[in-house]
């Protein structure tokens, strides 16, 4: 009585919390739908709404093979037949993988298919896992090899015959209509490109060239990532092998609609239909659920083997035969072996099977774990010395990588508070590079009240997911505060308040109907957020099946790169290229150099040069054949200040999409003279230009919003200079006033030098120096430079900044 009573008490108050966070914090009034995107899917969401209302009025035994068929069929369209093909077949192969390694137990396949399939799916990621240096890896091998594992559960008789028994009647089926729309939503988005800023700089760069050079060749020094957990990238490549880019996209969306078969089939265990439905909605629905289904992100298959293992822990301890849990510890190894963030949830998963399971199991079960999941972590200590290279290189230092310090994230580094379960959901921006609000509404609100719900006679499944799940969410945030890393735990999450619905239902109906209420208010309410967690699906889908230039529209705004590494890959597919600015290396086939972290040796030379000569020599150092980078007229600036002049002067232009450009190396020839300098003329200028002209180490950061056109450059080289040209009677500078800056000299045609003190104890943005005045109008030189004494003060807290100028 007490536990219902509280358990009123806390849902009153955050349903309350919940409407006082949107319209306290303004999150109806952000851009969360683009205007075409919300028309896009109001028109889908009308659609849908009329054909599950003819279908359950007209013919409700038809309705789930009717949608089936139709998106099937919309697919093939839409993508091409393979890729749907493809799935299916490969589904079918996970499913005889699952019915061999069950195959002394045919009644838990018969009851449990998904988890067959899914332990299926993790051993072709081990597969892969093991042989990704291996040149073996050809499309014919992956058409091949799924039929081996159908065959021999075939013939000897490893499947079960399967009923396949889903709800006909239009009582049952209207509550599942409402969670099959967010899935629908989602398919609709996996249906478009590639374009996120992750899925284009590693989860398509590793199926894509597996499949292209047949075998991953490990090398950090082309992309120091390559040592790391990628399990969930080695599944994709068994998509994008049997059937290219859709096939990687729709194989994620499978994993996605795994998760959901097991929660709802653990769900309608517990709880009427209805509500089982209007929970799957809302795990569906919420808006992160979106974001790693939409993009080649692998959190999918990091829940669903968590999620796999967890319950089939339970199992074991229910039924005490060894192979499920040795079934247990191989997802669980394979969930280490997909991200390194798994092992916030797989040692506390791990810790509950030493409480739970017997001794003489636990001997022959946590060595596949170990075995499994340690294998990344071996290989990549025998290679690096670092067995999670490049993390932690303070305490595993290896010699083949400089920085001696942790790699932090530092846009994800907010320590974990007591509000944090108010900001995941209402400043969802500070944990997510996306909108506030991108955690959806569901776990906020019904998260807290199943754990009042706890008690002593729940089922050892909501003990065993309450642990792992709070455990691994506090394991996340410890390290960053990245919420996508905290994804594995909204399964289970979703099922613990299941479970304690059910619960609260033994004592009374009234409590379990509020909150499955409860849970199709945040439906509506996510479905309305649903693109916020990311800044990709804004748009909703793409009309693609009647015309392509929908999809050439989207890549043009948000990933120009692909249609030029397309060109690469027809043309020269071999040789090398460099990002300029980015690391949307995509499905390059080619050796890649990029402008981040993902390629250490070109980046930080590229920052140490000082002068476009000296991009000039690197390039050549490293036998750069191809530049991509933002084209002169884009508004994006060059984080390097000398870049543009670079391309200018040693380059030329092959191609370009979008505002983006393929430049291929082409130095002057002796002699040659390059066109005659540009005068600025009178008007306010970013430092972004080309009338601004620097020497030695300037530093660009676009990280300010508070800057002028969120730009500014600076430096502490005494050896630094900065030309400015401009057409009229004088100059006035735009600068950063902080304690870190310095004062300089300004002159103009080598006249007489005039000091600029940039320095000021409180932080001032765009502070206007005096004004300079060069005598007569016309075109004249301006430069900025250190004092000839600036030396002998400690140069690392002395800046010269630039964030603009102003001709008159």
């Amino acid at each position: 009585m007490v536990q219902r009573a509280l358990a009123w008490g806390v849902l009153a108050v955050l349903l309350i919390l919940t409407i006082f966070g949107i319209v306290h914090n303004g999150l109806a009034g952000q851009s969360v739908w683009a205007p075409v995107g919300l028309a896009r899917f109001a028109g889908f969401a009308v659609f849908y709404a009329l054909f599950t209302g003819v279908m359950l009025l007209k013919a409700p035994r038809w309705y789930l093979p009717a949608l089936a068929g139709s998106m099937v069929i919309y697919t093939m369209l839409a993508v091409g037949p393979l890729a749907p093909l493809a799935v299916g077949y490969f589904g079918a192969s996970c499913f005889a993988i699952g019915g061999i390694w069950f195959r002394r137990h045919p009644a838990f396949t018969a009851r449990s298919p998904q988890m067959a399939v899914l332990t299926g799916l993790a051993t072709w990621v081990f597969f892969v896992l093991v042989t990704a240096g291996l040149p073996i890896h050809y499309r014919a091998l992956y058409w091949i090899l799924p039929a081996i594992p159908i065959y021999y559960a075939l013939r000897y008789q490893w499947l079960p015959a399967l009923e396949f028994d889903y709800p006909k009647t239009a009582h049952d089926l209207a509550p599942l209509s409402v969670a099959l729309f967010p899935l629908a939503c989602h398919w609709l988005v996996v249906l478009k490109p590639e374009v996120s800023a992750d899925g284009l700089a590693m989860h398509t760069v590793i199926p894509s060239r597996m499949t292209y050079a047949h075998s991953w060749n490990f090398n950090i020094h082309e992309f120091i990532w390559a040592v790391m957990p990628m399990g969930g990238d080695f599944l994709y490549s068994i998509g994008w092998q049997m059937a290219g880019e859709y096939g990687a996209r729709l194989l994620n969306l499978g994993v996605l609609a795994l998760i959901v078969w097991i929660l709802m089939e653990r769900l309608h265990a517990r709880v009427p239909g209805w509500i089982a439905s209007l929970l799957a909605a809302a795990f569906l629905s919420t808006p992160l659920t979106q974001q790693v289904t939409g993009s080649l992100f692998v959190e999918n298959l990091e829940a669903v083997v968590l999620l796999g293992a967890a319950l089939l822990l339970r199992v074991h301890v229910k039924e005490r035969r060894g192979v499920y849990f040795y079934a247990c510890c191989f997802l669980t190894g394979i969930a280490m072996a997909t991200k390194l963030g798994a092992l916030a949830f797989a040692l506390p998963l791990l810790a509950a099977a030493v409480v739970l399971v017997k001794f003489r199991h636990l001997v022959l079960g946590l060595p596949i774990a170990v075995l499994v999941g340690g294998y990344t972590y071996v290989s990549a200590w025998v290679r690096t010395s670092n067995p999670v290279f490049p993390f932690f290189n303070a305490v595993f230092h290896s010699p083949l990588y400089d920085v001696q310090k942790n790699f932090i994230d530092v846009r994800f580094a907010t320590p974990p508070s007591w509000r944090l379960w108010y900001d995941l959901t209402f400043h969802t921006s500070r944990y997510l590079e996306g909108l506030d609000g991108g955690f959806g509404f569901f776990f906020f609100l019904l998260v807290p009240v199943a754990l009042v719900g706890v008690r002593r006679r729940w089922p050892r499944t909501g003990f065993v997911l309450l642990w792992v799940g709070l455990a691994g969410l506090a394991g996340t945030f410890a390290r960053q505060s990245n919420l996508r890393y905290a994804y594995p735990a909204l399964p289970m999450l979703t099922l613990l308040i299941g479970i304690a619905i059910s619960s609260f239902r033994a004592h009374g109906p009234e409590l379990g109907r509020a909150l499955g209420w409860a849970a199709g208010l945040t439906v509506v309410l996510n479905l309305f957020f649903l693109p916020s967690a990311g800044w990709y699906h804004r748009e909703f889908a793409l009309n693609q099946v009647l015309s392509r230039k929908p999809v050439d529209e989207y890549l043009a705004v948000s990933a120009p790169e692909r249609k030029l590494v397309d060109w690469l890959n027809a043309h020269d597919p071999n040789e090398r290229a460099a990002w300029m600015e980015n690391n949307a290396v995509a499905d390059f086939h080619g050796y890649a150099f990029t402008n981040s972290w993902h390629s250490v040796l070109f980046s930080t030379r590229l920052r140490e040069s000082t002068s476009p000569e000296g991009h000039s020599w690197l390039a050549q150092d490293l036998k750069i054949k191809y530049f991509l980078a933002p084209s002169a007229s884009s508004p994006k600036p060059a984080t390097n200040v000398y870049s543009r002049d670079f391309l200018d002067a040693f380059t030329k232009p092959v191609a370009s999409f979008g505002d983006m450009e393929l430049r291929q190396w082409a130095p002057p020839a002796p002699g040659m003279q390059g066109p005659p300098p540009a005068f600025a003329p009178p008007g306010t200028y970013d430092e972004v230009t080309r009338f601004s002209h620097f020497s030695g180490r300037w530093s660009r950061d676009l990280q300010f919003t508070q800057a002028y056109e969120g730009t500014l450059v600076y430096t502490n080289d005494t050896r630094s200079r900065l030309l400015i040209r401009f057409r009229g009677r004088s100059i006035q500078l735009k600068y950063t006033a902080a304690a870190n800056r310095c004062s300089g000299l300004v002159s103009i045609d080598e006249g007489e030098e005039k000091p600029v003190n940039e320095f000021s104890l409180e932080t001032k943005w765009q502070t206007l120096s005096p004004e300079y005045d060069a005598g007569n109008p016309g075109e004249h030189l301006m430069q900025l430079r250190f004092p000839e004494g600036v030396s002998k003060i400690p140069i690392a807290s002395c800046y010269l900044d630039l964030d603009g100028f102003i001709v008159r």
